[in-house]
């Protein structure tokens, strides 16, 4: 006697993989025609590779007595999986008469102004911000003065709003202050933040890859536990991709509602992505995000045209450099060298969105290479903070290539990301420590002549650290403190239903498990303790399988008889005694795999293969299209 396994809605509930939408409205990507996807719970694959972990509760929806067939979320992954769009955390993105999305930031010198930005419906046409030096009476409030702020309007379709900005002048360095905006009798709470010292001195700061997607539902938590480890953090650096698409409010409103008090708070410095650009894979329509100028108030001493996403702020004896890597790079070269020429600061930290040494493989950004690591170079930068490739990487001493080690070039080149979005790492020469599958934040802490750089998980793991020791005449010395802990793959951390549910199959001789999730096709069979181990003795086969037109890359594995991608298939199974006779076959009717599984008494099923002499189904070069956020543009 056999089972079935599958996926059933209980009344009055869920199934365990039943899709659930967020309970408000949101302003939601248009999705292509598919099918269904599944819950961002769904269960993960054992013997390949998996983001997360199932939930704690019994994971088995319905059992009931048929014939040997399993129908089960997923055992074997063919492609990893990501928290999707479509499971975004609800937010209110209207404006009222009260201020939000409050920023902190500077558009001067940070030892002596501060500016803050933030934002109203239209009823509010004047407000103003208010400031005073801390103090621990509540009676500070009484020497508050008053700046009157700059507004301006914001419409795109039907969404309006009005953006205000002031810029508070002639502050004491190294000085508590506590400022509030708002107009009239409406206002914000007190916000406390320190001007920079004048002189050179310690300072700490947190530096973040990509969050662009699912931002308050899971990039959230990376901010928060970032801000807790370094609570008297100095100021943030985002490397770009801060949101997924440039002009959806919402999107923006996910990024405030989960850093609340922390913008307000810690001065943000950040670079523009090519999500921060609609139509960015079109460089005539390229535009910079309608709400990047009026919600941030940045430096404007770049060069022309890339106001307030190039820029440079130096603080406590370091320069950061912001640069965009979106658009205009040659533009920057000049630019760029003067304000490393000029530098008067011992540090000097860089940051962009797309990386000059890829993480991933594919687009090198050799215009990057070309045009700016020469410059690097030449005059030392400490530290190259990227995004990008959802993924992360570090190494240094990098030569005149990726491959090449250099120990008269110091520079530090990291790739990371902070958000949800996970791509897989193409472990190369040039790094030293790499990552996949992992939400991540910096924090740096630059003392004298040393910096110590950690780069810890979003639930407050360490997984890289490093010292940077200035030495005169020399390039920095850096000093690894790498963790005993193995680099993080898709495949290494998600071993929980190979432990769980695999061993009964074997127990029991399952005969079939037929599977989706992964948008591609693969059966294997004889699969042992891990997916590239092959024992006889162990007859279930496994297959995966997709229906609709949405379709990934497979990435073939040892476990694999047959595979396939970009192919719709259905499967027709013919149980006749003691055979089940299998075929799988594409939208058009033609056969792309077929088997029988023949019962044989006190030994594993018999399989026959009846495999079509037609080749694996691939994208093919006519209908192969490359991820577009791989390459610059």
């Amino acid at each position: 006697m056999t089972q079935i396994f599958t996926d059933l809605k209980k009344e009055g509930g869920h199934s365990c993989l039943s899709r659930r939408r967020p309970s408000a409205k949101v302003d939601q990507p248009r999705r292509k025609a598919g099918p269904p996807l599944p819950s961002n719970r769904g269960l993960e694959n054992p013997l390949s590779v998996s983001s997360f972990s199932p939930p704690g509760a019994s994971p088995l929806c319905a059992l009931c007595v048929l014939c040997g067939l399993f129908l089960s979320p997923l055992l074997f992954f063919t492609v990893p999986v990501h928290a999707d769009e479509y499971h975004r955390a609800a937010v209110d993105r209207a404006p009222r008469n009260f201020p939000d999305r409050i920023v902190l930031n500077w558009s001067g010198d940070p030892a002596t102004t501060a500016s803050v930005t933030w934002r109203t419906d239209t009823s509010i046409t004047k407000a103003e911000g208010q400031i005073a030096e801390a103090d621990g009476s509540p009676n500070f409030v009484t020497w508050a003065r008053s700046e009157e702020a700059r507004t301006e309007k914001w419409k795109r379709n039907a969404n309006v709003a009005h953006f205000h900005s002031v810029t508070f002048e002639d502050l004491k360095p190294d000085t508590l202050y506590a400022y509030r905006v708002g107009s009239g009798n409406i206002w914000s709470s007190w916000y406390q933040f320190r001007t920079a010292s004048a002189e050179p001195d310690d300072f700490t700061f947190i530096y973040l890859g990509d969050a662009q997607n699912n931002i308050l539902a899971l990039w959230a938590r990376t901010i928060r536990t970032a801000v807790l480890d370094a609570p008297h953090a100095d100021f943030i650096i985002y490397a770009g991709d801060i949101v997924n698409h440039a002009n959806m409010d919402s999107e923006w409103q996910e990024l405030f509602d989960s850093g609340g008090w922390i913008h307000a708070k810690i001065p943000s410095i950040p670079s523009p992505g090519n999500h921060e650009y609609s139509d960015y894979r079109d460089a005539d329509k390229r535009r910079l995000s309608t709400l990047w100028r009026p919600q941030f108030t940045l430096p404007e001493n770049g060069p022309e045209g890339l106001a307030e996403t190039t820029y440079f702020t130096d603080y406590q004896g370091a320069r950061i450099i912001s640069l965009n890597s979106c658009e205009l790079h040659q533009e920057q070269v000049p630019w760029l060298e003067q304000v490393l020429e000029d530098n008067p600061n011992r540090w000097t930290f860089v940051t962009f969105h797309h990386p000059v040494f890829s993480a991933t493989g594919g687009n090198e950004n050799e215009i990057l290479r070309e045009l700016w690591k020469p410059i690097f170079d030449k005059y030392a930068v400490d530290l190259v903070l990227q995004g990008h490739n959802h993924t992360y990487a570090r190494g240094h001493n990098i030569g005149s290539g990726a491959a090449v080690r250099d120990p008269t070039k110091g520079t530090v080149y990291v790739v990371s990301v902070s958000g949800p979005k996970q791509s897989r790492i193409k472990k190369q020469p040039w790094m030293t420590r790499g990552g996949e599958n992992t939400q991540l934040y910096q924090v740096i802490t630059v003392s004298g002549d040393t910096v110590q750089y950690r780069a810890m998980t979003a639930v407050g793991e360490l997984y890289d650290a490093f010292d940077l020791v200035k030495q005169t005449g020399k390039p920095n010395k850096l000093i690894d403190r790498i963790p005993q802990s193995p680099e993080r793959r898709w495949g290494n951390e998600n071993e929980i239903l190979r432990e769980l549910w695999k061993p009964i199959f074997d127990k029991y001789a399952v005969d079939l498990v037929l599977q989706g999730h992964n948008h591609t096709y693969a059966r294997g069979h004889n699969i042992g303790s891990g997916a590239a181990v092959r024992d006889p003795t162990k007859g279930t086969v496994y297959v995966v399988s997709v229906s609709g037109p949405k379709q990934s890359r497979i990435k073939k594995q040892p476990w694999m008889t047959r595979g396939g991608e970009n192919t719709q298939l259905y499967q027709v199974i013919t149980v006749s005694g003691d055979t089940v006779q299998y075929r799988a076959m594409t939208a058009v009717g033609e056969l792309y795999d077929a088997f029988d599984l023949v019962k044989q008494t006190g030994k594993p099923n018999k399989l026959i293969d009846r495999i079509p002499q037609s080749p694996e189904r691939r994208w093919g070069n006519t209908l192969e299209k490359k991820d577009e956020d791989d390459k610059i543009f």
